[in-house]
C-alpha cells in the first residue's frame, strides 16, 4: 500500500472553501427546480454527505504532487 504525503495546509484551506461552495450549489439547484426547503438543506444526513464530499475532494486536491517524477 502506497501512502501519499498530504499537504495539510492545502487540505484545510480547500475544505474551508468547498463546504460553503457545495452548500451554495445545493441551494441554487433547489431554487432552480423549485424544491427549496431550508429544513432539508441543513438536515443532518444531507450535511453529512456534503461534508463527506468536501473531505474527499480536499483529500485528492491536497495529495496532488505537481512535480513530475522520473
Amino acid at each position: 500500500m502506497m501512502l501519499k504525503n498530504i499537504s495539510w495546509k492545502k487540505f484545510f484551506t480547500s475544505l474551508i472553501f468547498l463546504i460553503p461552495l457545495i452548500l451554495l450549489m445545493d441551494i441554487i439547484y433547489d431554487i432552480i427546480f423549485k424544491q427549496l426547503i431550508w429544513k432539508e438543506v441543513f438536515a443532518a444526513d444531507n450535511l453529512f454527505f456534503k461534508i463527506l464530499t468536501a473531505v474527499v475532494i480536499a483529500y485528492f486536491y491536497a495529495t496532488i504532487d505537481k512535480t513530475e517524477k522520473k
